[in-house]
């Protein structure tokens, strides 16, 4: 059946079966990369790029390149039915990749698949396919590329004049064509590029955090146990319940770490947070006394973990129920000026009442000069 393409409908795209490839400066090796290959229906117009495979981010970099070459978007595009964008085949109902259905919603088209091992539903990609081979591939296959970037800038030189030339049974060029039947009628471009972003399934720990790729992310608490959606973008991680985008983190690289917002957690785990963190501690003893600011600071600089130094903290801080402030600030003054850094210390001034003493009142004990067992230097001589 001859098929009828109307203006600004349809934009069909494919990989090349046939590829080119790179070569490594350092060793000579050459690695095989892919052809991307998109045409329109009307006009026939092709564009085509280079990319390192046949990945999901591949094809959303050949399918943004190519709207973005033709300026404008066609109301449907048309690829077969690839794995990278097509999660169940179905010949009526395909179900589609996430990220494609996005990449579709940014750009105000629809993503239709074609039927299934029919290639004649797409026989204009199929057609550009062949064109690339010939006049791209077999071009440029005996020549050395070290990156891709300048592939393709040869790539599209090519492109420029295969879409220049005047095909023989249309008495016009595909860009004479595209300029009168397509570009009129291509719906606009977004304002902003499409960010490539990949979909996880999860759901949310009795803890209020969900694991992506062996990270924590918290959520809010209400939404423990619920199932969840993680949309991974190249800096950020954003957690969506039902579509709705209940938290949003910058991506994070530390496996097996926790990245928590205060705002998520339930408020006995926030005044559990609160009192547990050394920057508060500090602030509570300014509160308390200078001493015992300067206690804390020390406690802060020699012990080996902050853990250790904030129980200390804690421990001081609870003298205040047995004791007056000013008695835990000198008991403080005292224990720092005998390096006795720990809230037992602390403790054991207050209840023998040294911090009564003062300090300066204070002699060290001297040793006596004569004593029965005080044996001398010529002891030993003997």
């Amino acid at each position: 059946m001859r098929q009828v393409h109307v203006a600004g409908q349809k934009m069909f795209v494919d990989f090349s079966g046939d590829g080119l490839s790179l070569t490594d400066l350092r060793t000579g090796e050459r690695q095989r990369v892919e052809l991307f290959v998109a045409a329109l229906g009307a006009s026939s117009m092709t564009y085509a790029c280079a990319t390192p495979d046949q990945t999901l981010a591949s094809w959303v970099v050949g399918m943004t390149g190519a709207v973005e070459a033709f300026g404008g978007v066609t109301e449907l595009v048309v690829p077969d039915n690839p794995r990278a964008l097509v999660s169940r085949v179905d010949r009526y109902e395909p179900t589609l990749n996430q990220t494609v259905v996005d990449w579709a919603a940014h750009y105000g088209t629809c993503v239709m698949p074609a039927r299934p091992y029919k290639p004649k539903d797409k026989a204009k990609v199929e057609a550009a396919v062949l064109v690339a081979q010939r006049w791209v591939v077999a071009v440029l296959r005996n020549q050395t590329f070290h990156t891709l970037t300048n592939l393709n800038e040869a790539i599209e030189a090519l492109m420029e004049r295969i879409n220049q030339r005047v095909m023989k049974n249309h008495g016009s060029s595909r860009a004479g064509l595209f300029a009168a039947l397509d570009a009129p009628v291509l719906g606009p471009l977004p304002i902003n590029r499409f960010q490539f972003a990949t979909w996880h399934k999860a759901r949310v720990h009795p803890n209020y955090h969900v694991q992506v790729e062996k990270h924590f992310y918290s959520v809010p608490y209400i939404h423990r146990g619920l199932e969840v959606m993680a949309r991974l973008k190249a800096g950020t991680v954003e957690i969506l319940l039902r579509g709705n985008c209940v938290a949003t983190h910058a991506r994070s690289k530390r496996q097996f770490g926790y990245t928590t917002l205060d705002e998520h957690m339930p408020s006995a785990h926030k005044a559990q947070k609160l009192t547990s963190s050394v920057d508060e501690l500090l602030r509570r003893a300014q509160g308390t006394g200078p001493n015992v600011h300067a206690l804390f600071e020390e406690m802060a600089r020699v012990r080996q973990h902050p853990e250790y130094a904030i129980k200390g903290m804690q421990g001081v801080l609870a003298l205040r129920r047995s004791y007056a402030d000013a008695r835990v600030d000198a008991a403080c003054a005292r224990a720092v000026r005998f390096r006795s850094l720990s809230a037992s210390s602390v403790r054991n001034i207050l209840k023998n009442g040294l911090d009564l003493v003062s300090s300066e009142t204070a002699t060290p004990t001297e040793m006596p000069a004569q004593h029965q067992n005080l044996r001398g230097g010529s002891y030993f001589l003997n």
